[in-house]
């Protein structure tokens, strides 16, 4: 049970640190979008004939990068969702665990009680 609540936690830190790489990467494809949408703006008012090609190359850019800012996002939501799913499956298994405590603890008393009432039935049995 140890072992498996160690795993559930390892999971969770791995989660956390994936989420925060993701929001890390969102945050920079931002970032890079306005910088290229300001080099956009910049081409434009030059009006030089090789501003447009560098025009479509940043709308290029730009929209590669809105998709991957996408792909991110849905990244980060379903590591949100699976965390949810770790976190509620790991308080259901902890709540089983409390609960089979005191049962366990139980049958650990009979079979005490019950080896007790062994050895007793050997020994008069012997005499």
């Amino acid at each position: 049970m140890i072992k498996r609540s160690k795993t559930l936690k390892m999971k969770k830190s791995k989660n956390v640190e994936d989420q925060q790489v993701s929001e890390r990467t969102i945050n920079e494809t931002s970032d890079t979008i306005t910088s290229l949408q300001s080099e956009v703006a910049s081409f434009e008012t030059k009006g030089s004939l090789d501003a447009n090609e560098e025009i479509k190359k940043a709308h290029t850019r730009v929209h590669e990068l809105e998709k991957q800012m996408k792909k991110h996002l849905m990244e980060l939501q379903l590591y949100n969702h699976f965390k949810e799913a770790l976190e509620t499956r790991s308080k259901g298994l902890e709540k089983k665990r409390l609960n089979l405590n005191p049962t366990l603890h139980d049958f650990q008393k009979v079979t005490v009680a019950q080896k007790k009432k062994t050895v007793k039935a050997e020994i008069q049995r012997r005499i």
